[in-house]
């Protein structure tokens, strides 16, 4: 009985995280109530208290759990492991985001009410946090394809890691929020090719690489 009751519970959780996509999506999140979450999801207020303290632990537990965990998910091939050539494994890692997003209709609507939906003022300090989380998980990878190009001799020896990772993921976030306003107009795959590929081409250095057994130990580290 304590198994079926765990596993209503986790069943109640999940329609309150579809209905918090469905009313963020409808009111936006400063004007969405827990008592329209819990009228969307056919649950009590209480019920929703039950799970979650307020709205912004709503909001955090809906970043987390279907954006945070499917993108975590759907990039692990990426973590900690790098090619010959690591700007092209930040150019493969940048589009392996938007495909994500573009395919999968769930990780879209909570980027939509992330991007679009958050008025910035109610929830400020989960939108700020959930962002962080977002690029510092997003950098930990970047600044190090970024770090061994350097090393390798694909871009020039005073490029700065942080910056190039912080312009890339600025890159994406604005090209995802123009993509989310337009979604017949603008080709998400498409465009996002062109800005990253044409970014990378600026920084690629003059020389290719001299040495292809010092490459190796370097991609090898």
């Amino acid at each position: 009985m304590a198994r079926k009751t765990k596993e209503e519970a986790a069943a109640t959780r999940g329609r309150i995280l579809d209905a918090a996509i469905t009313v963020f999506l409808e009111c936006g999140v400063s004007r969405a109530s827990l008592l329209d979450v819990a009228s969307a999801a056919g649950v009590s207020r209480g019920a929703v208290y039950w799970h979650f303290v307020d709205k912004a632990a709503l909001f955090d537990a809906l970043m987390m759990e279907r954006a945070t965990l499917a993108l975590q998910c759907g990039l692990q091939e990426f973590h900690g492991v790098v090619s010959a050539d690591p700007l092209r494994d930040l150019r493969n890692y940048t589009l392996a985001v938007l495909r994500l997003v573009d395919s999968n209709p769930g990780l879209r609507q909570v980027f939509e009410i992330a991007l679009l939906k958050v008025e910035h003022v109610e929830i400020l300090g989960s939108v700020q946090r959930q962002r962080r989380l977002g690029m510092a998980a997003w950098l930990s990878c970047a600044e190090r394809y970024v770090r061994l190009a350097r090393e390798l001799g694909l871009v020039a020896r005073n490029t700065d890691s942080h910056m190039v990772g912080l312009s890339v993921w600025s890159l994406m976030e604005g090209l995802l929020r123009t993509w989310l306003l337009d979604l017949n107009e603008v080709k998400l795959l498409r465009l996002g090719e062109f800005m990253i590929d044409t970014y990378i081409t600026g920084l690629r250095a003059v020389a290719p690489v001299a040495d292809e057994a010092h490459a190796e130990c370097v991609v090898r580290r």
